[in-house]
């Protein structure tokens, strides 16, 4: 079960309230289409694995429902909850960054760029210095 599913949604609903201003800068929009299409790529995929039922005429789409993710909330976090696990990386690291996008512009500095690095051990972002950090222990030979 994909853990993070609560924390995409969050993104989605940010990103479709910046998506509403027209303050959002390029790259908050941009992240925030990127994620629509890794979320609409990851349910379709979980419901074409388990067979599940194109929607019905007049039903709204997946990527209709993912426009409206308050609207749709429960829909969409069971959906998320049974990706599949190789969509999950893409859906965290998707949302990730377009939270990081707008939180950075939430901050007021547009002086400011934050530096986004993907396929990377760690991450440093913002003004406001946040660093997340994976350590893989190796053993050495």
């Amino acid at each position: 079960m994909f853990e993070n599913a609560e924390m995409v949604l969050a993104a989605l609903s940010a990103g479709a309230a910046a998506g509403a201003t027209t303050s959002a800068s390029r790259m908050v929009t941009d992240a925030y289409e990127g994620l629509k299409s890794a979320t609409a790529r990851a349910i379709k995929g979980w419901h074409n694995s388990t067979g599940a039922k194109a929607a019905a005429d007049g039903d709204p789409s997946v990527e209709e429902k993912i426009a409206d993710p308050e609207s749709y909330h429960d829909e969409l976090l069971d959906a998320l909850e049974h990706v599949d696990p190789a969509s999950e990386r893409e859906l965290f690291v998707a949302a990730t960054m377009l939270q990081s996008l707008l939180n950075h512009e939430n901050v007021g500095n547009s002086s400011d760029s934050p530096i986004i690095i993907t396929g990377s051990q760690a991450i440093q972002t913002g003004q406001y210095a946040e660093m997340h950090v994976k350590i893989n222990e190796r053993r050495r030979k």
